[in-house]
């Protein structure tokens, strides 16, 4: 078997955009993907099926996207402070 890391495309609600992420089972037998370009991750139920996931990474996408994330947020806020004090 090889060693190689399989990731498939899943939407990142933080970076708003389809991002690598990887595929594991964790000890309880949830479904983790985690994002290659900034490490958030998202959990599935133990026992999800390959099509329940599609399912799942669809109704996610379709409520994050457009979403604004904390992290924007506070850049804005930040940007906005550094520019007052300059």
């Amino acid at each position: 078997m090889s060693d190689e890391q399989k990731t498939i495309l899943v939407f990142n609600a933080s970076l708003q955009k389809e991002t690598e992420h990887s595929i594991d089972i964790d000890g309880n037998g949830e479904i983790v993907l985690t994002c290659i370009e900034n490490g958030r991750f998202i959990k599935f139920p133990a026992g999800t099926t390959a099509e329940q996931l599609k399912e799942l990474l669809a109704a996610h996408k379709e409520s994050n996207h457009g979403q604004v994330t904390q992290e924007a947020l506070d850049a804005q806020k930040e940007e906005l402070i550094s520019k007052l004090a300059s």
